[in-house]
């Protein structure tokens, strides 16, 4: 790009990201980010969010603990998004104890769970119950006195 006189921002680095998460391309994405580094594009915090996304759609939930740490050591704070996509990937490979860690983490960073966040706790259960033989039906939602 730089060739032909465009010089990428941050910004549209980001838009280039997204995309290829939403076409389930996180390996792709996770090049890119590393073609980011290199160019010196320094990443902001919706960067970083897609990066750990990106890891968790891969399963590589350590790699994806490691950019959270790195968001904090550059002076970027967590937003509820980044939590939560380490919640939903923990919660999908069937980690719920490692998913709760980060919703007190959360909480204790002063970022208060959604419906996003209890959403990833409640199909993380589910699919625990499923692995263990048992299957939620209409009675484990009424028995959980809503």
């Amino acid at each position: 790009m730089k060739d032909y006189g465009f010089f990428p921002t941050v910004e549209s680095c980001n838009a280039y990201l997204s995309s290829l998460l939403q076409l389930h391309r996180a390996d792709i994405a996770l090049v890119f980010y590393r073609e980011m580094q290199r160019c010196r594009i320094s990443p902001n915090v919706y960067t970083l969010n897609m990066v750990i996304s990106a890891y968790c759609k891969l399963g590589k939930l350590e790699n994806a603990v490691e950019v959270l740490e790195k968001m904090e050591s550059m002076g970027f704070s967590p937003i509820i998004v980044s939590y939560n996509t380490l919640i939903a990937g923990h919660c999908d490979k069937g980690l719920l104890s490692s998913a709760l860690k980060f919703k007190n983490l959360m909480l204790k960073n002063g970022l208060y769970p959604n419906v996003v966040t209890f959403n990833s706790l409640i199909g993380g259960l589910c699919k625990s119950m499923i692995r263990s033989g048992y299957h939620p039906d209409e009675h484990t939602f009424k028995n959980a006195d809503i």
